[in-house]
């Protein structure tokens, strides 16, 4: 079904309101990358209202982040030519996907249908490499798996809504190329496996780096599948790798109300001026390990590290769904 228009009024409207005038169809409104504020903060911009002209449309792509995408045509009509993942050297010739020229953000979208699609529609070339393609109408929704590679042609003005999840069912196919901290991992599978509780059931041998590893890594740490479940306390924080290279480093993890404060100590900031002692992703481990026990983190103290500490230190831990304060005097867990 496509999306659902909810009585949409004219005049000028911002993100927040155009996504209140419809409803996501109903099979996509599972997406792993919603089950945290962490997970959301790795792609937050998976959804986009986009308007194109005839003979406009995209290069040859795949949708980012594992993800599949569902696009609800609301007027006009789209050409859409799908290729099947795993295609070999020969089978990527033959789509054109080898040509940079095709796959480059900077080439017209038309080159591609212009001088390469004929080749496939009208020869068996098409049939050979596993080539799908129609016409979407308005009305309709189309949904690309992930990991398929697809062109787009407006044949008319078109107007349509369209997203990117990854649905709990394409997880764990995807999960062997998601190339995140392990304990990042194992907290996101545990995540997913407490919203989706099938994701838990193993239908195959376990695989090493495969989900249930992950998953059941994840147990080891802390984290659980069951439903209302806190996580890890302060007293287990401390016991884990991540809590003792960050004793180690001079820090202290304590509490106080409601909130886990983490205080550095000058033996931080010892040595050479470039780096701290305790690396950005110790630093990402323990304070996903610390928002698992607790709502709230907070760095306090580090604003005497060099310049360029703190810049590398902010741009990895803002990649992981933690916000930092400019000078890394707090930091917030979202989530």
């Amino acid at each position: 079904s496509s999306a659902e228009l909810r009585g949409a009024q004219v005049g000028p409207a911002s993100p927040a309101q155009l996504k209140e005038d419809y409803q996501v169809p109903l099979f996509f409104r599972d997406d792993c990358y919603s089950v945290s504020g962490q997970a959301r903060h790795t792609f937050p911009n998976n959804t986009f209202f986009i308007a194109g002209a005839a003979r406009s449309g995209t290069v040859l792509h795949i949708d980012p982040n594992h993800t599949g995408a569902w696009n609800s045509l609301l007027c006009g009509r789209k050409r859409w030519v799908l290729f099947p993942p795993g295609l070999d050297a020969a089978g990527m010739e033959t789509c054109g996907l080898s040509k940079d020229e095709y796959l480059s953000k900077m080439t017209p979208p038309t080159r591609w249908w212009k001088e390469h699609y004929p080749l496939l529609s009208e020869t068996d070339a098409g049939r050979t490499v596993g080539m799908v393609e129609c016409i979407q109408e308005a009305g309709e929704t189309i949904f690309v798996p992930a990991g398929w590679w697809h062109a787009v042609l407006n044949l008319d003005l078109t107007i349509a809504i369209t997203a990117n999840p990854l649905p709990p069912h394409s997880l764990r196919a995807v999960w062997p190329r998601m190339e995140w901290p392990a304990l990042f991992l194992a907290k996101f599978a545990c995540d997913c496996a407490r919203a989706w509780p099938f994701l838990a059931v193993k239908e195959t041998e376990v695989v090493e780096g495969d989900f249930w590893t992950a998953m059941e890594q994840g147990r080891r740490w802390g984290f659980s599948i069951e439903p209302g479940t806190e996580g890890l306390s302060i007293e287990e924080v401390l016991d884990t790798q991540a809590g003792a290279l960050a004793q180690e480093a001079g820090f202290s993890i304590e509490e106080r109300g409601t909130s886990t404060l983490i205080l550095d100590a000058d033996s931080v900031l010892r040595g050479s001026d470039e780096k701290a002692h305790l690396d950005a992703e110790s630093m990402l481990n323990l304070l996903l390990l610390i928002r698992a026990a607790k709502p709230e983190v907070v760095l306090s103290g580090a604003s005497r590290m060099h310049p360029s500490t703190r810049e590398a230190m902010v741009t990895d831990l803002a990649r992981w769904g933690v916000a930092v304060g400019r000078w890394i005097t707090t930091a917030s867990m979202i989530g």
